[in-house]
Protein backbone atom coordinates (compact mmCIF):
# COMPACT_ATOMS: atom_id res chain seq x y z
CA UNK A 1 0.00 0.00 0.00
CA UNK A 2 1.28 3.25 -0.78
CA UNK A 3 1.29 6.33 1.20
CA UNK A 4 -1.23 7.90 -0.66
CA UNK A 5 -3.36 5.22 -0.26
CA UNK A 6 -2.37 5.12 3.49
CA UNK A 7 -3.77 8.65 4.06
CA UNK A 8 -6.73 7.92 1.83
CA UNK A 9 -7.92 4.80 3.98
CA UNK A 10 -7.31 7.12 7.24
CA UNK A 11 -9.43 10.08 5.82
CA UNK A 12 -12.12 7.99 4.83
CA UNK A 13 -12.65 7.34 8.92
CA UNK A 14 -11.54 10.50 9.58
CA UNK A 15 -8.14 9.60 10.89
CA UNK A 16 -4.73 10.79 10.64
CA UNK A 17 -2.21 8.82 9.83
CA UNK A 18 1.74 10.07 11.50
CA UNK A 19 5.17 8.19 9.72
CA UNK A 20 7.05 8.53 13.58
CA UNK A 21 9.97 6.04 11.85
CA UNK A 22 10.37 4.74 8.67
CA UNK A 23 7.80 2.29 7.80
CA UNK A 24 6.28 3.05 11.48
CA UNK A 25 2.80 4.53 12.22
CA UNK A 26 0.69 6.03 14.54
CA UNK A 27 -3.34 7.26 13.87
CA UNK A 28 -4.82 10.36 15.36
CA UNK A 29 -8.31 10.92 16.05
CA UNK A 30 -9.70 14.46 14.48
CA UNK A 31 -8.81 15.95 17.78
CA UNK A 32 -5.28 15.08 17.98
CA UNK A 33 -5.85 12.00 20.33
CA UNK A 34 -3.70 9.03 19.84
CA UNK A 35 -5.43 5.91 18.78
CA UNK A 36 -3.11 3.40 18.04
CA UNK A 37 -1.67 1.28 21.38
CA UNK A 38 1.86 2.27 20.11
CA UNK A 39 3.80 2.67 16.41
CA UNK A 40 2.10 0.08 14.25
CA UNK A 41 3.56 -1.55 11.15
CA UNK A 42 1.79 -1.27 7.56
CA UNK A 43 0.18 -4.65 8.33
CA UNK A 44 -1.27 -3.48 11.74
CA UNK A 45 -2.62 -0.87 10.10
CA UNK A 46 -4.50 -1.91 7.56
CA UNK A 47 -6.09 -4.18 9.71
CA UNK A 48 -7.05 -1.31 12.05
CA UNK A 49 -8.63 0.15 8.66
CA UNK A 50 -10.72 -2.99 7.51
CA UNK A 51 -12.03 -3.28 11.10
CA UNK A 52 -12.79 0.58 11.02
CA UNK A 53 -14.39 0.40 7.57
CA UNK A 54 -16.48 -3.01 8.71
CA UNK A 55 -17.36 -0.83 12.05
CA UNK A 56 -18.86 1.99 9.23
CA UNK A 57 -20.67 -0.26 7.16
CA UNK A 58 -22.22 -1.90 10.10
CA UNK A 59 -23.36 1.56 11.16
CA UNK A 60 -24.96 2.53 8.02
CA UNK A 61 -26.70 -1.05 7.76
CA UNK A 62 -27.76 -0.38 11.38
CA UNK A 63 -29.27 2.87 10.40
CA UNK A 64 -31.29 1.43 7.65
CA UNK A 65 -32.55 -0.98 9.12
CA UNK A 66 -33.42 1.04 12.33
CA UNK A 67 -35.67 3.08 9.86
CA UNK A 68 -37.65 -0.68 9.06
CA UNK A 69 -37.74 -0.72 13.09
CA UNK A 70 -35.10 -3.71 12.54
CA UNK A 71 -31.89 -4.13 14.08
CA UNK A 72 -28.55 -5.72 12.76
CA UNK A 73 -27.03 -7.72 15.89
CA UNK A 74 -23.09 -8.61 15.60
CA UNK A 75 -21.55 -11.55 16.87
CA UNK A 76 -18.28 -12.39 16.79
CA UNK A 77 -18.46 -11.31 12.89
CA UNK A 78 -21.49 -13.52 12.16
CA UNK A 79 -24.38 -11.02 11.71
CA UNK A 80 -27.85 -11.14 11.82
CA UNK A 81 -31.01 -9.04 11.22
CA UNK A 82 -33.34 -8.97 14.07
CA UNK A 83 -36.75 -7.36 14.86
CA UNK A 84 -37.37 -5.44 17.92
CA UNK A 85 -37.96 -8.33 19.89
CA UNK A 86 -34.21 -9.88 18.61
CA UNK A 87 -36.06 -12.68 16.53
CA UNK A 88 -34.17 -13.40 13.35
CA UNK A 89 -36.33 -11.97 9.90
CA UNK A 90 -33.83 -13.76 7.97
CA UNK A 91 -31.86 -16.74 7.34
CA UNK A 92 -28.78 -16.32 9.58
CA UNK A 93 -25.90 -15.88 10.32
CA UNK A 94 -25.14 -13.35 7.07
CA UNK A 95 -22.33 -11.55 5.55
CA UNK A 96 -22.75 -7.44 5.62
CA UNK A 97 -23.37 -7.66 2.07
CA UNK A 98 -26.48 -9.91 2.73
CA UNK A 99 -27.44 -8.01 5.24
CA UNK A 100 -27.44 -4.76 2.68
CA UNK A 101 -29.29 -7.10 -0.02
CA UNK A 102 -32.21 -8.06 2.97
CA UNK A 103 -32.90 -4.19 3.60
CA UNK A 104 -32.43 -3.37 0.16
CA UNK A 105 -35.76 -6.05 -0.51
CA UNK A 106 -37.14 -4.96 2.79
CA UNK A 107 -36.91 -1.21 1.44
CA UNK A 108 -38.46 -1.63 -1.89
CA UNK A 109 -41.27 -4.01 0.00
CA UNK A 110 -41.92 -1.10 2.47
CA UNK A 111 -41.78 1.75 -0.26
CA UNK A 112 -44.32 -0.10 -2.58
CA UNK A 113 -46.59 -0.92 0.82
CA UNK A 114 -46.41 3.14 1.09
CA UNK A 115 -47.53 3.96 -2.31
CA UNK A 116 -50.55 1.51 -1.72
Amino acid sequence: MTESAIHSRAAKLNLTVHTADYGKYYLTDSDGFVLSPGLMTQEVLEQWFDIGEVKRIEKALSDRAAKLDLMVKNDHGNFYLTDLNNCAVAPCPMTLEQIDSWLTDLEKQAAQEDKQ
